[in-house]
């Protein structure tokens, strides 16, 4: 017995031997390349074998249908994978349409048009967008387009029968009157010099700013609604020898982000 399990023994270090010598030295690798390629094609056989026995076993236990039985179950799982996905985007959007719905700043001859951001307009990408509502919903140029926490987002300046197409803030040409609630003199105009920063100019020298204020739509403009909230103060730069302050505005919502918006409109 103890002889059998030092023969035992002696194999299995042999065979340890014989490993290591495969994998250090190159000729006995090259020696012993043969016989590897046989074994990978006794694997390669042997896997095969399986597949094919596997085959009719699976159509005795479970039923001659059972690949086909496999694929459809694989169907379905992309599909919940599918509607899983379109079930998170749905609820993002529910959330953005509570957030509109339950503005409190709307006057009673005012109306929400809730619309879905649905591309960019070829003639400025970067600052005219496209939104599925139009005249037939109510929509007429120079309103108001508010984001999802009811701050200024753009202009209406072309409406459609079902589609309309509204300006950022940061386009050019764009100039809104604005002002910072509960300070006297200051107010000023909004736009974008560079397209992409939101700066207030024209304010006057005694007018107190303060970063982080509110800045708010002021009255003047035709279809801009007062007091719609735009952002805060984020830098302000004041030249003593100039007549006029100015200060950079960070707004509360990003074009980026603009997927759910609406529109405000008067009823007359």
């Amino acid at each position: 017995m103890r002889f059998l399990n030092r023969r035992r023994i002696a194999i299995l270090i042999l065979l340890i031997l014989l490993l290591i010598g495969i994998e250090t030295v190159p000729k006995l690798r090259g020696m012993v390349s043969p016989f590897l390629k046989v074994s990978f094609s006794l694997e390669r056989i042997l896997s095969d074998g399986v597949d094919w026995v596997k085959r009719p076993l699976s159509g005795l236990f479970f039923g001659t249908n059972t690949s086909e039985y496999i694929s459809e179950l694989e169907k379905q799982v992309a599909q919940l994978s599918v509607e899983k996905t379109k079930l998170i985007q749905l609820e993002a959007e529910n959330s953005a349409l509570h957030k509109i719905i339950s503005l409190t700043n709307i006057a009673p001859n005012e109306h929400l048009v809730a619309a879905r951001v649905i591309g960019h307009d070829p003639r400025e990408p970067q600052t005219l967008l496209r939104i599925n509502r139009g005249r037939s919903s109510g929509v007429h140029p120079k309103e108001t387009v508010v984001g999802p926490n009811g701050s200024l987002v753009g202009i209406i300046i072309e409406v459609g029968d079902t589609v309309s197409t509204f300006r950022l803030l940061r386009g050019p040409n764009v100039v809104i009157p604005v002002r910072i609630p509960g300070e006297e003199n200051s107010f000023g105009l909004l736009s974008s010099d560079d397209g992409l920063s939101l700066k207030m100019s024209q304010i006057p020298q005694d007018g107190i700013l303060q970063v982080g204020a509110l800045v708010v739509t002021n009255t003047g403009l035709d279809g801009i609604l007062p007091n719609i909230p735009i952002g805060t103060v984020m830098e302000i730069v004041n030249q003593p020898a100039s007549l006029w302050q100015e200060a950079i505005v960070a707004p509360f919502t990003k074009s980026r982000t603009l997927d759910i918006v609406s529109v405000l409109t008067i009823v007359e």
